[in-house]
């Protein structure tokens, strides 16, 4: 794998983790359906590399609401919309299909900078593996 390959795999790995945390501290589940977050949900998928680590587009989510978008994106987007607003949806939009490009210090930077996120687990939440769930026991 190329150094770039190496550090992309990095970062989404941090910004993985960084995304399921916030979903879960939010919405305690998937943010669409409640259960078990097992994915990281990219409104305008993972090859479009100016959304691709933007924390405003990803959500966590289970793997059957993160497959089924495959399928059909309308519920997902109206979600969207309606718990953030038509003008950042646009901004994705944009976004996505502007090209991005990041220098391997820039990737090497963001991977610092989302590590120092992931310092933390918040209370009350405990990790099974990539899944988050509630600790019942705090």
């Amino acid at each position: 794998m190329s150094v770039r390959g190496n550090l992309e795999k990095r970062l989404d790995a941090q910004v993985s983790i960084c995304v399921k945390r916030l979903t879960f501290s939010k919405y305690a589940g998937c943010a669409f359906c409640g259960a078990d977050i097992t994915d990281c949900f990219h409104f305008a998928g993972r090859a479009k590399r100016g959304t691709r680590w933007n924390l405003a587009f990803l959500v966590g989510s289970c793997n059957p609401c993160n497959t089924a978008f495959e399928e059909d994106k309308k519920p997902f987007i109206a979600w969207f919309i309606k718990e953030h607003g038509q003008a950042l949806y646009d901004e994705l939009v944009l976004l996505s299909n502007t090209p991005a490009q990041y220098t391997l210090y820039d990737l090497r930077d963001m991977i610092k900078a989302f590590t120092a996120l992931n310092k933390e687990e918040p209370k009350g939440i405990i990790t099974y593996g990539k899944k988050y769930k509630r600790n019942r026991n705090k």
